[in-house]
């Protein structure tokens, strides 16, 4: 039985973006890996579907941003770190 990719961080990805973050493909990547999960936690916290959808995508918006700067750690978790970044948002609904 083979590890599902898109259960674990990627660095490259992560790394693709923090250095071109105008890469359409690795954003593309990125929402296929997170978006539904990003979505989901919304959704988890409380929110309804509409407010979970804007929320997500006002949340990518705010990671393009974040990510430029970004360096990985793989002693520590992304999705901690992700978690973290969304639940501000989630809160103010």
């Amino acid at each position: 039985m083979g590890v599902d990719r898109n259960t674990q961080t990627s660095p490259t990805l992560l790394g693709r973006l923090r250095e071109a973050p105008n890469d359409e493909p690795a954003w593309s990547a990125f929402v296929e890996r997170y978006g539904t999960r990003i979505y989901g936690w919304c959704r988890q916290w409380g929110l309804g579907e509409a407010d979970a959808d804007d929320v997500a995508r006002n949340v990518l918006v705010l990671l393009a941003r974040k990510l430029r700067t970004f360096v990985y750690d793989p002693s520590r978790t992304f999705r901690g770190w992700l978690r973290t970044v969304i639940r501000t948002p989630c809160r103010i609904f």
